[in-house]
């Protein structure tokens, strides 16, 4: 969906509108995203010992480590494709681990999703840089300081 700008008087945006920075209200049109909300598809976690780490979590909680080679990445495979409400993560080999675990939010379009993050008070963080053939990724902060990571998959 495409957000198109309108002043709107009051405090509070209508239900089903947001209000930006400036004040605007932001109202969904369906040309950029489908009605569905951006549902979470991934958590990343870091580890300055990545090997410590996987060894914590298959140790602790059954998960399957998977060592992308030349990367600093490791898949964490929580469950079977098939089991509903689950999600698949990574680890990320980083000398400063964050101090909190990042999902990752599925978008149609990750150059739109940063301009609405970036008008409603978040911040631009990385990206948009294309993952391989598979996708193109972004992270943000919230108006809290939370990262979330963003993901557009190639159709």
């Amino acid at each position: 969906m495409r957000l198109q700008h309108r002043r709107s008087p009051g405090r509070c945006p209508a239900r089903g509108q947001r209000r930006g920075r400036d004040g605007t209200t932001l109202e969904h049109r369906s040309d950029r995203r489908t009605a569905m909300i951006c549902p979470v598809v991934r958590f990343e976690l870091s580890a300055a010992e990545p090997e410590r780490a996987r060894h914590f979590y298959r140790a602790a909680f059954g998960w399957h480590t998977v060592a992308v080679p030349d990367t600093g990445y490791t898949q964490l495979l929580t469950a079977g494709p098939d089991a509903p409400g689950a999600i698949n993560g990574g680890l990320v080999h980083d000398a400063a681990p964050n101090a909190a675990p990042v999902i990752v939010v599925q978008v149609t379009d990750v150059a739109a999703t940063l301009y609405d993050v970036e008008h409603v008070g978040g911040r631009r963080v990385t990206g948009p840089v294309p993952i391989g053939d598979h996708g193109h990724s972004a992270a943000v902060t919230d108006t809290e300081g939370n990262t979330i990571g963003l993901w557009q998959p190639t159709r």
